[in-house]
């Protein structure tokens, strides 16, 4: 009977979340001394005393309370999405290629890059190497790749095919600490569509 009611208890924490967990402790200490009001049930009569509801333990949290302890000494705490990755568009791009100091990384495979072209001064970095590169500093990215980045707050825009690749590219840099980074939507596909009609 005792183990059968104290599975009822642990399955269904709902019947015991009726009242605050102040509420529950005083009652429990109640029970323990012997003052229960005759006639009344609580399941926290089948629980140990003490240790078994100390507010910091596991077995308050998953029976009492229900959920985690975090979440719920602050409803508030939340982990908050990643900002989104910037975009940019032929424009952008087509005046960006024009300076001498920019920092343009093409993450598609040499292959292609061979097959279809390439936006000029841009920078070949497949994607399975971008974050071994950017893992690198500054300084030390420049003479490996060829780039001309002073700092990592200095802006990099990355471009693939299609503009997914890409902006795998950017979250991998944004991680290993390039947070100026820009993802070309449209990529090369937009490119060479663009610049046949506005070459």
């Amino acid at each position: 009977m005792l183990r059968s009611a104290l599975r009822f208890c642990t399955a269904a924490p709902g019947v015991v979340v009726r009242k605050s967990a102040t509420s529950l402790l005083e009652r429990h200490s109640a029970v323990v001394s012997g003052a229960r009001n005759p006639g009344e049930f609580y399941p926290t009569t089948l629980m140990r005393p003490a240790a078994a509801f100390s507010t910091a333990s596991p077995l308050f949290e998953r029976i009492i309370l229900g959920q985690g302890s975090d979440r719920l000494r602050n409803p508030e705490v939340e982990e908050k999405p990643e900002a989104p990755v910037p975009q940019v568009d032929y424009d952008y791009v087509k005046k960006l290629v024009s300076r001498d100091d920019c920092n343009v990384v093409d993450v598609r495979e040499p292959h292609e890059v061979q097959a279809d072209g390439r936006i000029p001064m841009t920078v070949n970095i497949p994607l399975d190497q971008v974050k071994e590169a950017f893992s690198l500093a500054p300084s030390q990215l420049n003479a490996r790749y060829g780039l001309d980045l002073k700092s990592r707050t200095d802006e990099v825009v990355f471009h693939c095919r299609s503009g997914v690749r890409s902006e795998k590219a950017c979250v991998m840099a944004r991680n290993a600490g390039y947070k100026n980074v820009k993802n070309y939507k449209g990529s090369m596909l937009d490119w060479s569509a663009k610049t046949s009609i506005n070459p």
